[in-house]
């Protein structure tokens, strides 16, 4: 925990926000909203104790008027709750857990990674060449078997592993202006503070964007972004012309030509095309012609065994770490646990079980630009 009167002068960073539960149309502009320096700082000031207006103000040494401003927004959104004599707590998750915790953390999903390797992983590995045969290939298509790989672990630990969050447990959903009701979450970056494997560890969550380049044939791209990746700019990044125009290409509204250079030149760029010995672009990115949904359908089961080991994993999770937040906030953390087996703590741990084990072999610079990449291609 950070000392308020050092607040203005070292402001606190969030990392790894996010949101759990239905989005609404809005999500991205919380997102971004969520991403502002003086709105986590003020979010983070009234996590562990409620303040008011000029607690805020003299705290983060920011006129009242801005802070109104800011605070009503958060109120309005469903981030910030009124309490007792205008005071404001924040209802969102945020985990502010100390060095020790952490390290006792990593040897608990570490321990939980191997066992779901052992017991759902090998059942993967038997059946990844029946499911890679669900991603394209052609002429069209770039070689790309070992990102196909990453690929399908990718959806096992993000999709497989997924579950619903029991109705029981809505109540405890912020109800948004667009209908929408969801959980929002957040980490305390500790800057030079982390643990000397974090970064290894520190995975985002799925971001994708569907496009509809023609009146037959709908684009969907997901990402997930990992260590083992090397794409340098910001996930937003996604929602802007490259990924439209990489819509185009693969339906054929636009070609390789001197008029479409500069737009293909961002393409190659990015990675989402590459260059064949003839210097025809083919796609960099695993794909399917099958929902996500179908294929997941065609992954090994949940065993008993696995649900087993989520319900302990998740049980192990909370009983270190509850003890770390604020009284208002354990029954959101205690519905986090619920969603344990598809957290990014465990999904890079097993990411780095199966590079160990070389199921999993490092990736050419250019899979790394895509890899866990995933494009779906429904006519």
């Amino acid at each position: 925990m950070y000392e308020d009167n050092i607040l203005s002068i070292n402001p606190i960073r969030m990392r790894n926000i996010g949101f759990l539960g239905e989005l609404g149309s809005d999500w991205t502009g919380l997102y971004y909203k969520l991403c502002k320096l003086l709105t986590q700082n003020i979010l983070y000031s009234c996590y562990h104790v409620p303040r008011n207006i000029s607690e805020l103000s003299e705290i983060l040494c920011i006129s009242r008027d801005i802070i109104i401003e800011e605070v009503d927004y958060l109120e309005e959104h469903g981030f910030l709750d009124k309490i007792s004599r205008e005071r404001y707590q924040t209802n969102i998750l945020l985990h502010d857990l100390k060095k020790e915790t952490h390290q006792e953390l990593d040897i608990i999903f570490k321990k939980y990674a191997r066992l779901l390797c052992q017991e759902y992983f090998t059942l993967l590995i038997a059946n990844h060449n029946k499911l890679s045969s669900y991603f394209n290939t052609g002429s069209q298509y770039a070689i790309l078997e070992e990102s196909k790989r990453w690929s399908l672990v990718t959806l096992a630990c993000t999709k497989r592993f997924d579950v619903s969050i029991a109705y029981k447990y809505h109540k405890h959903f912020t109800k948004h202006k667009d209908g929408s009701e969801f959980i929002s979450f957040a980490t305390i970056d500790k800057g030079s503070n982390l643990l000397s494997y974090e970064d290894l560890y520190n995975a985002f969550g799925e971001i994708s964007f569907t496009f509809r380049p023609n009146d037959s044939t709908n684009i969907s791209i997901s990402k997930f972004d990992t260590y083992y990746d090397n794409r340098v700019d910001d996930w937003t990044r996604i929602l802007f012309p490259e990924f439209i125009s990489l819509c185009d290409h693969v339906v054929g509204n636009i070609r390789y030509n001197k008029t479409t250079a500069d737009i293909y030149e961002k393409l190659f760029s990015k990675g989402y095309l590459v260059l064949d010995k003839r210097n025809n672009p083919l796609i960099n990115i695993v794909s399917t012609n099958v929902s996500i949904e179908e294929l997941i359908n065609c992954f090994p089961v949940l065993t008993n065994k696995v649900q087993d080991i989520k319900k302990k994993l998740a049980n192990d999770v909370y009983k270190l770490c509850v003890s770390e937040y604020p009284d208002h906030v354990k029954n959101l953390f205690y519905i986090y646990t619920k969603k344990i087996l598809s957290n990014y703590n465990l999904y890079s741990r097993i990411l780095e079980m199966l590079v160990s084990d070389g199921w999993l072999k490092p990736l050419p610079d250019n899979e790394k630009k895509t890899v866990n990449m995933i494009m779906t291609i429904e006519n």
